[in-house]
């Protein structure tokens, strides 16, 4: 079986598989009804305009929220398949008893209530497109449950993937192709020798040669701008699949290549996330000598669930929910960034009048008024004013763009600085680049004519700054616009495979590469999804077919080849792959089984393994050894 229909599009090979497997798992789900989360609807409106099978339906408690063991609580979100009957089904057959209402009904928005808060983890308003009309009565408390099923988001946009006319480079050129030939021959004439030479001697420093070459090689296929390819990394356990992704991708950074990381897995998308981020935070162990950062974070995006992905503070400046809530905020009318630059100028430049303007306005409240607030209070003196404004304000935050006011809040918080002398100096508005035009002003501080020095350089680095970023960035930008910015500016982007489902619908220039990490686990049709994208030529997989496959709940599809990757589909083909060949986790006498019955033993055991003092070390006592059964209750 292959991936393209008779008509040339992804599709129709896929088709049936995927229905037989939803309707395999839709079985699986009705077996553990009596376990199921479930509701009751107090309230059910049908939505404009009637017959569009779109309902809003509001719930009371949920309960059987903690009904899978080990996992996280179940929380209603889009895309889940409920079932929507007369009573609270135990049972599948339950649901023949139902009088009025037994249809499926699919979440499609949550419908966020104005007075939520918080701490309700769990919605209670939700809008539904049901199988069929329902009756719907305002006012009236109908005796209507929904029971949860089953999650379809990825089934859909399977599907969805699979009948689109996107993209189809890779899957025309490389899937769909009879040819096996892999080397483009225009690139194969290219002198890449000096920056393959350099980049070859970096990569020593932190892989072994299988890695530094699969590396290199995905480089090269990667630039490639005469002829799709898909790269294929065989990586057995322990070979380092993980490390040598994180490097390439760290790599391609530099190379100015558009490129998207996908995972079948959100544990999987996040670990090779962590360590990029990483690389691109501590750059010394790829580039010794080298301080500044390869790229700017805003290069670096990551999306999805936050709680399946588990995102906490390791990994936040890079997720897009969080960076968005802090842009929306810099693009706030009332506290925009180009307030910010002008707010920071006048204090600069104008704060002597400032001072004198609040002065003179405390003493006449003091006059009229005994009372006087702390807030309406001017300090013992204008150097005690204005090191409250730099820290009020947080002007702190500025730093990461400016240098120069660090050093600037570092002299002004020194004891040797001279009151009068700095508001003197202060005074003046025009810059004094002259050491001697300085000693003239009866300076006597050095702290002072550096403050002076460093103030005049801001106001100008500012103005500069403020100026080239007004063509750049706009004044103001909402948060739809901003989520769109998100993505337009980043240059390496992460999610699972079904996720970059949202790619489709985001205006940004064409991504140029696909990594897919755990590439032998991910379903080909799922493949399909981020292959489609707008841009895509390449594709790089990695992983390990001698692995378990992806689940498949029904025999009939699992027959089909529904489970099977494009990474086993092109290994059976006959399609080169390039073996990670020294393994770094197992004990020699390990290691032996699998590298001799799955990987032809082509993989050597690594100088860390092999050590002395690499050895079994059994948790202590008796019942311990090298197999123990522990009973969990």
């Amino acid at each position: 079986m292959v991936i393209i229909s008779s008509g040339g599009l992804p599709g129709g090979s896929y088709t049936l598989p995927l229905i037989e497997e939803t309707r395999a798992e839709l079985f699986s789900s009705m077996e553990v009804l009596l376990d199921a989360p479930y509701a009751e609807v107090i309230s059910l409106k049908e939505c404009s305009p009637h017959g569009s099978f779109l309902y809003e339906l509001k719930f009371d408690s949920w309960r059987n929220l903690n009904c899978d063991s080990g996992k996280e609580p179940y929380s209603p979100k889009c895309g889940d398949l409920f079932v929507l009957s007369d009573v609270a089904p135990e049972i599948a057959s339950d649901m023949e008893h139902c009088v009025k209402t037994c249809t499926f009904a699919l979440v499609m928005k949550d419908m966020k209530e104005s007075n939520a808060t918080e701490d309700d983890k769990v919605s209670s308003y939700l809008e539904f497109r049901t199988s069929k009309l329902v009756e719907a009565k305002d006012g009236m408390r109908n005796s209507v449950f929904a029971v949860f099923l089953v999650n379809m988001t990825t089934k859909i946009r399977i599907w969805r993937a699979l009948h689109m006319s996107g993209n189809l480079q890779i899957i025309k050129e490389v899937l769909c192709s009879n040819s096996m030939v892999e080397v483009c021959n225009f690139c194969s004439l290219q002198d890449y020798s000096t920056w393959d030479e350099q980049l070859g001697r970096r990569l020593s420093l932190v892989l072994d040669e299988s890695q530094a070459t699969a590396v290199l090689n995905s480089i090269s296929v990667a630039l490639c701008n005469h002829k799709s390819s898909i790269k294929l990394i065989w990586g057995p356990p322990g070979t380092g699949k993980t490390k040598t992704l994180s490097i390439l991708l760290y790599t391609l950074l530099s190379k100015s290549c558009r490129t998207l990381a996908c995972a079948p897995t959100n544990v999987a998308v996040k670990e090779v996330a962590l360590r990029v981020l990483k690389l691109v935070k501590d750059p010394y162990h790829m580039d010794p000598g080298k301080d500044e950062l390869l790229c700017s974070m805003g290069d670096l995006l990551l999306f999805g669930s936050r709680n399946r992905l588990e995102v906490f503070d390791d990994l936040e400046e890079i997720y897009l929910d969080h960076r968005v809530d802090r842009l929306v905020e810099c693009f706030a009318p009332q506290n925009s960034w180009k307030k910010c630059f002008i707010t920071m100028i006048n204090f600069l430049e104008d704060f002597v009048a400032q001072y004198h303007l609040l002065e003179n306005e405390s003493v006449g409240k003091a006059k009229t008024s005994v009372r006087n607030d702390s807030t309406s209070m001017v300090p013992n003196s204008f150097l005690g004013l204005i090191r409250d404004r730099y820290r009020a304000h947080n002007f702190e935050g500025m730093v990461c763009l400016l240098n120069l006011l660090d050093s600037f809040g570092s002299l002004l918080s020194q004891n040797d600085a001279n009151d009068k002398e700095i508001e003197t100096l202060f005074t003046h508005g025009e810059v004094v680049d002259s050491c001697h035009k300085l000693e003239s002003e009866a300076c006597t501080s050095r702290n002072s004519a550096q403050l002076y020095k460093i103030r005049n350089e801001c106001i100008d680095t500012l103005r500069s700054l403020c100026h080239s970023l007004s063509h750049v960035l706009p004044e103001s930008m909402n948060r739809s616009l901003v989520w769109q910015f998100c993505f337009q500016s980043a240059s390496l982007i992460f999610c699972t495979a079904s996720s970059s489902y949202t790619l489709h619908r985001v205006e940004m220039d064409p991504l140029n590469l696909l990594v897919i990490n755990e590439a032998a686990q991910l379903r080909e049709c799922e493949s399909v999804i981020p292959m489609h994208l707008k841009g895509i030529r390449h594709a790089i997989l990695i992983g390990d077919e001698r692995q378990l496959p992806a689940m498949v709940a029904s025999k009939v599809s699992d027959g089909a080849g529904f489970g099977r990757s494009v990474f086993e589909r092109l290994s059976s083909l006959g399609h080169s792959k390039h073996l990670l060949n020294i393994q770094y986790r197992m004990h020699p006498k390990i290691s032996a089984f699998p590298n001799a019955n799955f990987c032809w033993n082509q993989i050597l055991d690594a100088p860390n393994v092999l050590c002395k003092n690499y050895e079994r070390h059994y948790l202590q006592g008796t019942m311990f050894g090298p197999c123990s059964f522990i009973r969990k209750r």
